[in-house]
């Protein structure tokens, strides 16, 4: 009996002796941030895109942004690009690729291009989820343009779309777009598929 009371008198105090256990390491992190997915430069006042990747604006803009690269993606997150006079809100110098304008308001008195191309011409241009106030929307030519769920409102001209040449038939889509309250024409385009518009209150044809 005694025996058996000194081994567990031992064995308790080799068990207590051990002190606490050291707590864990934090979590290490398992979700990648927004620039680690998509690194992107935010746009706060009028500028040049001079460079390829992901641009955003982080306010309401008054004055023109150009876009002087190919793979540029624009992103106006709900906010509006506003010009004055006889200005353009988004414009373009030479010709480029691989560009998208989307999600927010272009507002101007002045000529102005809601997708992109007024000075200039594009490749595998997108436009989608524009609303372009003002009085000319946009005079767009090139290859592979699409012009998705766009609404244009109080312009002498609404969309001009124009192809290269001939060949390029077929490959330009305008669709899901309200025009309203156009001057002149609604929808002006060659060599494009459109479908799914509504055009109305127009003064022209």
């Amino acid at each position: 009996m005694k025996t058996t009371l000194a081994l567990l008198a031992v064995t308790a105090s080799v068990a207590f002796a051990q002190g606490p256990l050291a707590p864990p390491a934090a979590p290490a992190p398992t979700m990648k941030t927004l620039d680690q997915i998509e690194a992107r430069t935010p746009i706060s006042a009028p500028q040049n895109i001079t460079q390829s990747g992901s641009y955003y604006l982080t306010g309401n803009v008054n004055g023109q942004i150009t876009i002087s690269a190919s793979d540029v993606t624009l992103n106006l997150n709900g906010f509006t690009l506003t010009s004055s006079g006889d200005g353009i809100g988004i414009n373009n110098q030479g010709t480029f690729s691989n560009v998208t304008i989307r999600n927010g308001s272009v507002v101007g008195p002045g000529s102005m291009t809601f997708t992109g191309a007024v000075a200039g011409t594009w490749s595998g241009f997108s436009g989608r989820g524009i609303i372009a106030y003002g009085r000319t929307a946009g005079n767009v030519s090139g290859q592979n343009i699409r012009i998705e769920g766009v609404t244009v409102r109080g312009f002498d001209q609404g969309i001009t779309l124009a192809s290269f040449e001939e060949s390029d038939g077929g490959r330009h889509l305008i669709s899901n777009c309200l025009i309203r309250e156009f001057g002149f024409y609604g929808i002006n385009a060659s060599q494009c598929c459109v479908r799914d518009c509504v055009i109305r209150s127009g003064t022209g044809t």
